[in-house]
């Protein structure tokens, strides 16, 4: 069984192609950020024959909540070919993204997906999005969240 590993700009390629593959649609144009040589060593990766078979994706953000910044790992591109499921690469792959999160000092994964090797790992989904527009000309009325807030916004 092969163990995951660090990403290299090398494997872009392949990984463009893998996780193309598994999506059905081309990758590498809808995310060039994540595919990016930049970013490649927050990439995990499983080799067989020298050429990745599992991925996990996740491009390193820092976000603003109410004023208070916060590192957050966006998580995406997550797959396996079909001929290396059932091993638990995923799985293997996805603890070590996190394992590399933890030293990034990032605090939240933010998934693009819903599976079970998520859950599998206390991913929780969120009960339900809200949505404010505010339109030119109308009057609103902004205000700093307090301690009393948080209760609601979460």
């Amino acid at each position: 069984m092969s163990d995951p590993v660090v990403a290299r700009v090398e494997d872009i390629p392949a990984m463009i192609e893998l996780s193309s593959q598994v999506f059905k649609t081309d990758m590498g144009s809808c995310f060039p950020l994540l595919f990016s040589p930049e970013n490649v060593e927050n990439m995990t990766v499983v080799r067989e024959a020298g050429r990745p078979v599992t991925m996990v994706g996740m491009l390193p953000r820092e976000i603003s909540v109410f004023g208070h910044s916060l590192k957050v790992g966006l998580i995406g591109a997550v797959c396996t070919h079909t001929d290396y499921r059932g091993r638990d690469y995923g799985a293997k792959a996805l603890a070590m993204s996190e394992k590399m999160a933890i030293e990034k000092g990032i605090s939240l994964f933010i998934i693009s997906g819903k599976r079970g090797l998520y859950s599998r790992f206390g991913a929780i989904e969120p009960d339900g999005f809200y949505k404010l527009r505010v339109l030119p000309g109308k009057a609103s009325r902004v205000r700093e969240a307090s301690e009393e807030d948080l209760s609601r916004i979460a």
